[in-house]
C-alpha cells in the first residue's frame, strides 16, 4: 500500500507511535494527539414513551440525557479522563460513576430511578489533546499526515461519514 490509515480511536496515539518508530528506528516518540475520556451509560427498561429527555446534572452542570435505546432506555453520561492509550482497567465503569448516574436520574425521574439497571455500557472518547479540561475538549476531528501514514483522531460517533470523507 502507498498509504496506511490509522483509525484506531482512543488507541491511535499508540498505533501511530509504533508505526512511525518502526518505519524510522531511533526516531523520537511523536507528541500525543489525544486526551481520551471514558463515558458510562446505564440501560433501563423503557422509561419514556419514545422521546428523549435532555437535562443538566445538578451536581456538576454536565449535560445528562435519557434516550430511547431499542426496547430500552439509555441514561448517561459520565466523563473521566483516561491515559493515552487507555489501560484495560480504565475502560471499566466505576461504582462512583454508577452512583452519579443513578443520583442524577433520581432527581429528574424519581420513580424510574428505583428500577433495576439492566446493563452498563462504557466507551472511550478519542478527544483531541488540549490544555482545556477534558469536559471542554473539542469533539472535532483532525487528520494528521505523516507521509505514508494518515492518522484520524478525535471526532464523534455521529460524524463518522465526514471523518471518512476527510481521510479520503
Amino acid at each position: 500500500a502507498r498509504v496506511v490509515v490509522n483509525a484506531a480511536g482512543a488507541w491511535a496515539d499508540d498505533v501511530r507511535r509504533r508505526l512511525l518508530c518502526s518505519l524510522t528506528p531511533g526516531r523520537p516518540d511523536p507528541e500525543p494527539l489525544l486526551r481520551p475520556s471514558r463515558g458510562v451509560h446505564l440501560v433501563f427498561p423503557t422509561l419514556t414513551r419514545g422521546h428523549g429527555v435532555l437535562l443538566t446534572a445538578r451536581s456538576d452542570r454536565r449535560v445528562f440525557f435519557v434516550i430511547p435505546f431499542g426496547e430500552h432506555t439509555l441514561a448517561g453520561t459520565t466523563e473521566v479522563e483516561v491515559s493515552s492509550p487507555p489501560r484495560p482497567r480504565e475502560c471499566e465503569p466505576t461504582l462512583e460513576e454508577v452512583r452519579y448516574l443513578r443520583a442524577e436520574l433520581a432527581r429528574a425521574m424519581p420513580g424510574p430511578a428505583r428500577m433495576a439497571v439492566l446493563a452498563l455500557t462504557t466507551g472511550v472518547r478519542p478527544l483531541l489533546a488540549s490544555a482545556d479540561g477534558v469536559g471542554r475538549a473539542s469533539r472535532e476531528h483532525r487528520v494528521v499526515d505523516d507521509g505514508t501514514l494518515l492518522t484520524i483522531v478525535g471526532g464523534k460517533y455521529t460524524t463518522f461519514r465526514v471523518m471518512a470523507r476527510d481521510v479520503l
